[in-house]
């Protein structure tokens, strides 16, 4: 029981900074070498009294991953990475209008710092880095106006140039 009551309140500790999913409590228990059952009660209470839900964590994950600016593939990474089902993840995903709207965001925001055809393949490199997709970059570049007349041919002559 003592043991319980430390794990358990170990757990809180970390829920108090931020929402965590189930498989993250089960490694930062283990790290602490608490038997497998006492993890398994602390599990289940804490679901059973809904401090833990993975779907709901799924969820405010994306939201606060949203405003850092990432998009949908390095969410999902993440996500997969703390343990949390697949299913989850897609509805949390599921609504990429927000992502859409941050990448639009991002370009009007950098493309002022990246001029030339250099700075188009670098404003590339750096949003496919922040895990948005290469067709829904060139969307939204073309929508924006940015991409139009030679902005491909630019693109390919600084590929061209670096090699």
């Amino acid at each position: 029981m003592k043991d319980f009551n430390k794990a358990l309140s170990y757990s809180f500790l970390l829920l108090k900074y931020r929402a965590r999913s189930k498989y993250e409590i089960e490694q930062r228990l283990k790290r602490k070498k608490y038997s497998p059952s006492v993890i398994k009660r602390i599990i289940q209470y804490l679901e059973e009294n809904k401090f833990l839900n993975d779907r709901e964590f799924a969820v405010s994950f994306t939201a606060a991953a949203l405003t850092k600016g990432w998009g949908p593939q390095r969410v999902d990474f993440s996500l997969k990475n703390l343990g949390v089902a697949a299913e989850f993840i897609q509805e949390a995903l599921e609504n990429k209008g927000p992502f859409k709207d941050k990448l639009e965001a991002l370009i009007n925001q950098k493309i002022s710092k990246c001029p030339g055809p250099r700075g188009y393949q670098k404003l590339l490199r750096f949003l496919t880095s922040r895990g948005f997709q290469y067709q829904d970059i060139i969307l939204v570049l073309q929508k924006t106006g940015l991409a139009k007349g030679d902005f491909f041919k630019r693109l390919n002559k600084a590929r061209s140039e670096s090699c």
